[in-house]
């Protein structure tokens, strides 16, 4: 957590994935709230770059909110509409239909 912090410190921080990593790690850790400030703040900022709703859909799956990572893999792949985002995207709802099941 402190290398996290370290980098935070040194703003503006110019990587997306240190936004994802950091907000990966706040959620293995418990802290599930603070790493979706971050994933909120990059989606704000990025609102239709792939890897950012890419990483957006992996950051709820990891905490289980299964509708909004399919929020965001859906809109990634009306953006983006190829074969491997549109295989995410059916991942996602094959993951909540066996939830429900």
């Amino acid at each position: 957590e402190k290398y996290f912090e370290l980098i935070f410190q040194r703003r503006p921080v110019h990587s997306l994935y240190t936004y994802f990593n950091y907000a990966y790690f706040l959620a293995k850790q418990g802290q599930r709230e603070k790493g979706e400030k971050y994933v909120k703040e990059i989606i704000q900022l990025f609102p239709q770059n792939h890897l950012v709703l890419i990483h957006a859909a992996n950051f709820y799956i990891l905490i289980k909110e299964y509708d909004k990572a399919l929020e965001y893999a859906k809109k990634n792949y009306d953006l983006f509409p190829n074969r491997k985002n549109k295989n995410f995207f059916l991942k996602i709802e094959e993951i909540i239909k066996k939830r429900i099941n």
